[in-house]
């Protein structure tokens, strides 16, 4: 008995590193899915100063990058991301856990993503960008977090899942949502083409994005 937990414990430590160095190739995904690229046209007169009209170009749209879906789009994926990694970790060192006994533990431990607060339904938390969903497999071990928008301007939903028994994912995974709206959820764990046919796209990671 031992040595089975003893190997369990290192099957999922590997998969928890990879979810690590995939926080290094999220900057890569954020930039693809769910992009809103702000555009600006300015039309001016003889009278409008043309610097002046270039640096108010320039500001609108850097405005509307900061606050729009993109960015929104990259901080929840930072939540989900997060939520996964720590939820990973913890459940190796855990025995007859359940998703909502592993959230209570990371809020015990000051471990949720910041402004994040537990929900009556157990393994969900209201975030400052919506809502995380998060869910636990003992056997074969495994973690997902779902991430939803409060609204349509907040980008496509988002599941990350640790989970080493993925072929050919390197036991991280990220999908996104292809719609905005009336958005159809996929069993937790679901293989990937059931995921697929509930209207989402793998979303792939490279070194260097």
């Amino acid at each position: 008995m031992r040595g089975a937990f003893k190997g369990r414990s290192g099957y999922v430590a590997g998969a928890v590193a990879l979810l690590v160095v995939g926080f290094s190739l999220i900057s890569g995904l954020a930039r693809r899915i769910g992009v809103v690229e702000p555009r600006i046209r300015i039309e001016r007169g003889p009278e409008i100063n043309p610097s002046r009209a270039a640096r108010a170009a320039r500001y609108v749209t850097a405005q509307g990058a900061m606050a729009g879906e993109t960015a929104t789009t990259a901080e929840r994926l930072r939540e989900a991301s997060a939520l996964a990694a720590a939820g990973a970790w913890l459940a190796v060192t855990q025995r007859n856990a359940t998703a909502a006994g592993l959230l209570r533990k990371l809020e015990a431990m000051g471990a949720l993503p910041a402004g994040a607060v537990i929900t009556d339904r157990g393994n969900a938390l209201a975030t400052p960008y919506g809502a995380l969903i998060f869910h636990y497999r003992a056997a074969p071990i495994g973690v997902e977090a779902l991430s939803l928008g409060k609204d349509t301007a907040a980008g496509p939903a988002l599941i990350v899942r640790i989970a080493p028994d993925m072929p050919g994912a390197d036991g991280l995974k990220v999908w996104s949502s292809t719609r905005l709206d009336s958005v159809q959820l996929p069993r937790p764990f679901a293989d990937e083409s059931e995921v697929i046919a509930a209207g989402w796209q793998a979303e792939r990671l490279a070194a260097g994005q």
